[in-house]
């Protein structure tokens, strides 16, 4: 029987019909009927059961929609923190000043993907008829016009015969609507020539290289991760450049998984890699790929190279075939007759212990100039662990260098991006595409390696770093990961304006990270609302004469400059707390401002028997003009007896440096003899009570220290606030702890 769910004409449940739409399973999509009745009630989804048991309201039905197992997206989620969160955008009565506020660096309410929460919100919007053609709201009208465009929500509107046209309430004609158009944003990916072209002038200086005879259409580019780590900075450059070039050219982008070493890679590192894309906004690719589907077809190209004489099978340990490259001597197997090498190629193939000894090697030029030609070795035998996507079928795997053009060719590539460090096997790549059977060419393109200085981009040091324990995972905040740099407050827009700002340049250099983080500054600035901290080792009492002898409470801006970010509340009381490092700068007699509040005179400077500062009495002189001057001091209120913090927030102030203390190692450095061994340090400190309400992923800025991302919320087990230190730019030396 099917489930109905009666509603009112008049007044539709559309985030039903929305999540409706994102039901996949047509079996089950199909036993939901939506009756539309002019004079019903508040919307009811009726189960067809016995008891007649029913849900009431557009919210219920939703929630219970997107909770069926019938989804296959992510609309909710089974992970509690993540579900938490969606309800409480449900079931929380969020206001348009706090969805704008939240949206400030997001794309989307929960995550990086559409989820209910949009939805509601979204339709809420929508029914109540609510003008987003404000200025204030800018980051909810992105958003909005942004849910606007994709299918399912067009869609739930048609159905459910809502009269309100949601481009209207952004100002935009129904035209620009229907042609999926929206505003320029750097938290997406540009997703048409126009919009490449606009970026392309934000940054005059950046050269984008033609591709080699492309043609217009036809292009076909690839991004080719092995899932034996995280995305770092450097793959995520090979990545948006990759999607560049398949924009600018309006061809297709394939998400490949070289997949060719059961020994370092598994499925959660897949996983991670995808969920680092979406976070670059890279969703617009044609589609995902294995090298290991491939692994039949590749196993015939290189036995086909044996019977023609371009490959053969080796017994040399590693070391002599180390010692023949060196010496440019040929192997005394080079000369084998072909039925030898196909044997020993079964015995690969099987896996037995002849087998395991053997490698098979391209035939290429032994005495070449370039050592990528000295007869590299193309399948190795590999017998455990087993493949993560094929077990145990195979016990040959074919080396990167190998696989990569044959199947760049199988899989229709035009132009093949390669990041410089490559430029000597470019020739053996070539070699492979002429000499392997049945073989299309593939164009090769060029561009420079992203290195920054005390900074590692290798995948295998980075691992040693985990196996070490140095750091807690993939994700710390000293990694240069793509989730390390975001948890220390990177924002996507930023490492997306630093990367196109490189073009496609070919000039390798070994760059500071400052100017990363200075573009990063300049997207967090103006947006992120600021509040007061002060280390506890540096707290110093203040009093004032004639201060409220009651706490008293204001509402003040968030940010002067920007008022949609909202309002905080703040204390006002006699007693306070101020910096050492301030109480130690003024004297008595100077007037002062204590910001936020006014100016006052430092009445008295109470000090121990050995000069250090006991208290700060002051005179509030609030007629003062506070451009006159000199100090202008951050403080706290203070309620509770000595020790005792009041209201006041409980902070964390973690400030991460390199991981190593050299520029840049050599080849034949060893890593643990340069690793930073206090590149974490923590202050523990004492927040404002608008600290409480912060959430995880939230950047703010403490007045006069600069800039921070929430690692952990109040509601954590230890209740306190964890705040990773945003680097500003200012120095692309170690970070380091700062008073002012």
């Amino acid at each position: 029987m099917a489930t109905i769910i009666r509603f009112s004409k008049e007044d539709p449940p559309l985030a039903s019909f929305i999540v409706h739409n994102y039901l996949e399973d047509a079996s089950i999509k199909n036993l939901i009927k939506f009756n539309g009745k002019s004079g019903a009630q508040v919307a009811e989804l009726a189960f067809p059961t016995k008891d007649r048991d029913v849900l009431r309201g557009d919210r219920s039905i939703a929630s219970y929609l997107a909770r069926s197992q019938a989804l296959t997206s992510s609309l909710y989620s089974t992970d509690p923190r993540v579900s938490s969160d969606i309800d409480q955008w449900l079931f929380g009565g969020s206001t348009l000043e706090v969805l704008e506020r939240h949206l400030t660096l997001r794309s989307f309410i929960s995550g990086y993907s559409v989820t209910l929460a949009d939805v509601y919100m979204w339709s809420q919007i929508v029914k109540t008829n609510t003008s987003l053609t404000d200025s204030s709201r800018p980051h909810t009208r992105r958003w909005f016009s942004h849910l606007s465009t994709i299918q399912q929500f067009q869609a739930g509107v048609k159905s459910s015969g809502i009269q309100t046209k949601p481009e209207s309430l952004i100002g935009a004609s129904s035209d620009s609507s229907a042609a999926g158009r929206t505003p320029l944003d750097l938290s997406n990916t540009p997703s048409s020539t126009p919009q490449v072209e606009q970026k392309k002038k934000q940054h005059s200086k950046a050269k984008y290289q033609p591709l080699p005879d492309a043609v217009h259409g036809k292009v076909v580019t690839r991004f080719p991760p092995e899932p034996s780590g995280w995305l770092h900075l450097g793959h995520a450059k090979a990545a948006l450049l990759n999607q560049f070039y398949a924009q600018e050219y309006n061809g297709k982008l394939i998400i490949r998984f070289d997949d060719t070493n059961p020994a370092k890679e598994n499925e959660e590192f897949v996983q991670s890699i995808m969920e680092d894309l979406k976070t670059l906004g890279i969703t617009d690719y044609d589609k995902i790929t294995y090298t290991s589907s491939y692994f039949d077809q590749l196993e015939e190209k290189a036995e086909q190279m044996i019977k023609e004489g371009t490959a053969y099978v080796d017994k040399s340990t590693k070391d002599q075939m180390a010692a023949q490259r060196k010496s440019l001597t040929d192997s005394p197997y080079r000369s084998a007759k072909v039925e030898e090498s196909l044997r020993l190629w079964q015995e690969m193939k099987k896996g037995t212990a002849e087998g395991q000894k053997c490698v098979l090697r391209a035939k290429i030029n032994m005495q070449s100039l370039n050592g990528t030609m000295r007869d590299p070795a193309i399948y190795r035998t590999v017998i455990s662990p087993p493949h993560h996507r094929t077990g145990s079928k195979y016990k040959v795997y074919p080396t990167y260098d190998f696989a990569c053009p044959i199947v760049d060719s199988i899989e229709g590539i035009t132009h093949a991006l390669r990041s410089n460090e490559y430029r000597d096997r470019n020739e053996q790549y070539e070699w492979f595409l002429k000499h392997a059977p049945g073989i299309n060419w593939v164009k090769i393109a060029d561009y420079s390696r992203l290195n920054f200085e005390y900074t590692l981009l290798s995948k295998r040091k980075l691992q040693w770093f985990v196996d070490e324990k140095i750091v807690t995972g993939w994700d710390d905040p000293s990694f240069p990961t793509v989730r390390g740099s975001m948890r220390r407050g990177l924002t996507v827009p930023a490492l997306k304006d630093y990367i196109y700002a490189q073009g496609s340049s070919q000039r390798g250099t070994n760059q500071g990270m400052e100017k990363l983080w200075s573009i990063n500054k300049q997207a967090i600035d103006k947006v992120v609302p600021r509040y007061w901290a002060i280390p506890e080792e540096d707290l110093v009492p203040m009093r004032l004469t004639n201060g409220p002898d009651t706490v008293e409470y204001r509402t003040i801006p968030f940010h002067k400059q920007n008022p949609a970010l909202g309002n905080k509340v703040t204390t006002y009381y006699k007693n306070l707390w101020v910096e050492r490092a301030d109480a130690n700068a003024v004297k008595e007699g100077d007037e002062v401002t204590l910001m936020d509040w006014g100016n006052c005179f430092i009445r008295q400077i109470v000090k121990d028997g050995e000069g250090k500062i006991q208290e700060v009495v002051g005179e509030l002189h609030l007629a003062g003009d506070f451009k006159t001057t000199q100090f202008k001091l951050t403080w706290l209120p203070r309620e509770g007896a000595s020790g005792d913090y009041g209201d006041l927030v409980g902070v964390d102030l973690v400030v991460y440096d390199f991981l190593i203390t050299k520029g840049k190692l050599e080849d034949d450095d060893k890593l643990d003899d340069y690793v930073n061994k206090d590149f974490r340090k923590v202050k523990k400190s004492v927040g404002d009570v608008n600290l409480r309400l912060l959430k995880k992923g939230e950047r703010i800025q403490l007045e006069r220290r600069g800039y921070w991302i929430c690692d952990q919320a109040l509601n954590c087990p230890n209740k306190r606030v964890v705040l990773i230190n945003i680097p500003d730019g200012k120095s692309d030396g170690p970070s380091h702890l700062v008073s002012k």
